[in-house]
């Protein structure tokens, strides 16, 4: 009895090490299921379009596909990165303008007193409202870096 129980929990020790090895790979594998069932018909077109080669329309679907992609997280990706140059650059340098707030602001239900006030200042003098709301700035620009890099994460296991 005890052989058997110790059988047991080696085979459920060996389970669960092997699901924990597995389970990154889970997630990949099941959009890439739901990719390729999705676009099995354009294949298909594709593939006698090329007059029935499956490895010619298989290269020149995944090409598409990968630009698809690629191209404009690129595009996204480094005008963002620019932008935010420009911005560093421009506050750096004291020549960092905020416009005026809309008059609508004030109308945004629940926040839009304290934004226009925020914005007030900021239009006002800027570097005061950055030093007074600093840990703030700090956790929403730590949010938006771990955003783009869960997005990018994401765009290359898709790409993978």
């Amino acid at each position: 009895m005890i052989e058997a129980a110790i059988r047991l929990g080696l085979l459920l020790l060996l389970a669960t090490w092997c699901f924990m090895i597995v389970a990154p790979f889970v997630l990949p594998i099941m959009w890439g299921i739901i990719i390729a069932v999705a676009v099995f018909p354009l294949f298909a077109k594709l593939k006698s379009a090329l007059g029935g080669r499956n490895k010619l329309a298989a290269t020149v679907y995944t090409l598409i596909a990968v630009g698809l992609l690629i191209t404009p997280t690129l595009m996204i990706s480094g005008s963002l990165v620019d932008t935010a140059q420009v911005l560093v650059d421009k506050y750096e340098q004291g020549t960092l303008t905020v416009p005026p707030p809309d008059e609508s602001v004030k109308d945004w239900p629940v926040i839009g007193e304290k934004v226009s006030e925020i914005w007030t200042q900021a239009l006002n003098n800027l570097d005061t409202t950055v030093d007074k709301y600093r840990p703030q700035l700090k956790q929403v620009s730590e949010k938006i870096v771990a955003i783009a890099t869960s997005t990018a994460v994401t765009v290359l296991i898709f790409i993978a």
